[in-house]
């Protein structure tokens, strides 16, 4: 296991001394998502988002005619042609 961790560390001191933009810009890429996910603000967001409701209740329209009605909910006014 130190073998590994060793040749990890090596590798990542042979790549900042070689391309340090590119290591840096690895490591923000990296860094980015990981911040996400251990952020108290993450929590906080879940349960706000637990709470709020997937479903609200709708009115029940009572067994009307509404035929007369247009669809701003208002009367139709009809002509009386005779």
């Amino acid at each position: 296991m130190a073998g590994i961790f060793g040749k990890s560390v090596g590798w990542l001191k042979y790549a900042w001394a070689k391309e340090p933009v590119i290591f840096m810009s690895c490591v923000f890429g990296f860094s980015g998502p990981l911040f996400v996910l251990v952020s108290p603000w993450t929590k906080d967001t879940a349960a706000t988002l637990a709470s709020i409701p997937h479903v609200y209740p709708y009115p029940q329209l009572e067994n009307k005619d509404l035929s007369g009605v247009d669809s701003q909910g208002e009367e139709k006014k009809f002509k009386i042609l005779f």
